[in-house]
């Protein structure tokens, strides 16, 4: 019950955008393999790229166009990298090729779910209340230009992508700030040492530091650097990722971080500025 509590705001967010899509696209959710978004042009293309690849592909090389040369898989525009690797699944653990229509569809819709979340907690994190949060995170979501990507290029329509490297920021930023929690079996300061172990000689300041190095050697690599490398990792990693599913995804969210850290800099420079000048140095 105090999970439900305190996760009561999230949890009607995800119940609301189930809804907005049950009544929007109701039969791509309950038989997602039977339906089709778009059953020509463009649309049609990529969900037959998407199936022969799973099917008949291996590796990034797509020979199911432009015979006999084929072409780069990337360029394809079926979610390349996602491909390949329910490619390998399909061929050595369990057989996917024939639900692939489904799994697109699914894949494009239930991307709506994570977009809504990462919304909701960008908002949060700049004061907005729960209660406004929730439709303001749906509104965004769900009238974000990308949603009429859904009628052709499907593997644009996932609208997560930028909330979702802006939460990885802005976690990777308070992360810096966390201060190091004590390691397990480590002595804090002002606690007896265990009997027969001496007492390490210095000032008060010397053996703080000595704690914070202790601390910091015994740091998941998640955690390390203050808290904000795991997170820088997982920002590079979800670029080079979805770079990889569409390549306008690479210049988009690389051009988006640089513009995030450009702010940044900007905004510690003027307050740093006002500082020195409120206080007269």
């Amino acid at each position: 019950m105090n999970f439900i509590r305190r996760h009561l705001p999230l949890i009607i967010l995800q119940l609301c955008t189930f809804a907005i899509l049950a009544i929007a696209l109701g039969g791509f959710l309950f038989s997602p393999n039977e339906r089709l978004f778009n059953p020509g042009g463009d649309g049609i293309k990529n969900y037959y790229t998407f199936a022969y690849h799973l099917k008949y592909g291996s590796g990034y090389w797509f020979d199911g166009m432009t015979y006999p040369y084929g072409e780069h898989h990337l360029f394809t525009d079926s979610f390349a990298v996602y491909a390949w690797i329910l490619n390998f699944i399909d061929n050595h653990i369990v057989t996917l090729h024939p639900y692939s229509v489904g799994i697109l569809n699914l894949t494009v819709l239930l991307a709506f779910c994570l977009c809504t979340f990462f919304l909701y907690k960008i908002l949060r994190h700049y004061g907005v209340a729960a209660w406004w949060a929730v439709p303001a995170a749906l509104c965004i979501c769900f009238l974000s230009p990308q949603v009429r990507r859904i009628e052709f290029h499907y593997s644009l329509a996932l609208g997560m992508y930028v909330p979702m490297l802006w939460w990885f920021l802005l976690r990777m930023l308070s992360a810096k700030s966390t201060p190091y929690p004590p390691p397990k079996g480590e002595i804090n300061v002002g606690e007896s040492p265990p009997k027969g172990e001496i007492q390490t000689q210095g000032t008060l300041s010397d053996i703080q530091t000595r704690d914070v190095f202790r601390a910091a050697k015994n740091l998941p690599l998640w955690r390390g650097l203050g808290g904000g490398l795991g997170w820088g990792i997982a920002i590079v990693a979800s670029i080079v990722f979805f770079g990889l599913l569409h390549p306008y995804y690479l210049p988009l969210g690389s051009f988006f971080v640089l513009a995030f850290a450009g702010i940044y800099l900007l905004e510690n420079i003027f307050s740093f500025i006002g500082t020195t000048v409120g206080t007269g140095h």
